[in-house]
């Protein structure tokens, strides 16, 4: 991989927060791991980095309790926006941290101040301040975030979303997709032991297999909407990997450019 290529990488809340439990705690461990592999991969190839990460249970309990991605339905919801906007302003804020505790010069990108949605799309963004964030060699840090919205007034934008649309407008060499599970299995693996893992994903048999709700609360469509996304994002000619980020190393290698460690989805 040549100097200042450009990844993007997300980062599944599933990973850095307890949402097995739904409890609103940060995985430590996970996150100080994470941080350093992405730090002894940034420091050995130097490439540009954009890191967008999920919401896990700092985002997606309070989101689905007052079904904020379905839009403006009743006043009981905007305290519920203050509320989560606070809880995603804190799990970014630990996110930043412990990636500049390796050393990786990281920004927050907030997309509620900059972009709007419509009807749960993005439809008015501007990346010229990515853009000169990564030409001084900083890494934009975003996340699933809540946005006015043009038809429902406000709606969640979900991390998926946000990489489809930065590598749609972006040069970037690859994306990758970092969650709890192994890659796209043809049944939900933590529920059935019989689960096969799917190694590459394309046109011909994206439809030959189910991909199974999340089992946890996730507002944003759990794998569907990752598939969805990075389908969309196939099509218009960037490949992706869905890999397991809770396992040492894998992360790491992906950044080094290793392919083949989950599932990769492309056209062909």
């Amino acid at each position: 991989m040549k100097k200042n290529n450009l990844i993007i990488l997300k980062i599944g809340g599933s990973v850095i927060t307890d949402k097995e439990h739904n409890r609103k705690r940060i995985n430590k461990k996970n996150l100080k791991r994470i941080a350093k592999e992405i730090a002894q991969a940034k420091n050995k190839n130097g490439f540009s980095l954009i890191i967008v990460h999920g919401a896990g249970t700092f985002g997606h309990k309070i989101a689905k309790k007052f079904n904020l991605h379905q839009g403006y339905k009743n006043n009981l919801q905007i305290k519920a926006i203050s509320d989560l906007c606070l809880d995603l302003k804190k799990l970014n804020i630990e996110v930043i941290k412990y990636l500049k505790k390796e050393g990786i010069e990281a920004i927050t990108f907030k997309q509620s101040s900059a972009w709007q949605l419509s009807n749960g799309r993005l439809e008015n963004y501007n990346l010229e301040i990515i853009r000169n964030y990564l030409s001084l060699n900083l890494t934009p840090v975003l996340f699933g975030d809540i946005l006015v919205d043009k038809k429902l007034k406000f709606s969640i934008l979900s991390g998926d979303q946000i990489i489809y649309r930065l590598a749609k407008k972006l040069t970037v060499n690859k994306v990758i997709v970092g969650t709890d599970i192994d890659g796209i299995f043809n049944c939900n693996p933590k529920t059935n032991k019989r689960a096969k893992l799917i190694k590459k994903v394309n046109g011909k048999n994206i439809n030959n297999f189910l991909i199974e709700n999340s089992t946890s609360i996730d507002v944003t469509r759990g794998m569907n909407g990752k598939v969805c996304e990075l389908i969309n994002l196939a099509k218009s000619g960037t490949e992706s990997e869905i890999i397991n980020i809770t396992k040492s190393n894998i992360l790491k290698k992906a950044l080094l450019g290793q392919n083949g460690l989950g599932t990769i989805i492309k056209t062909n």
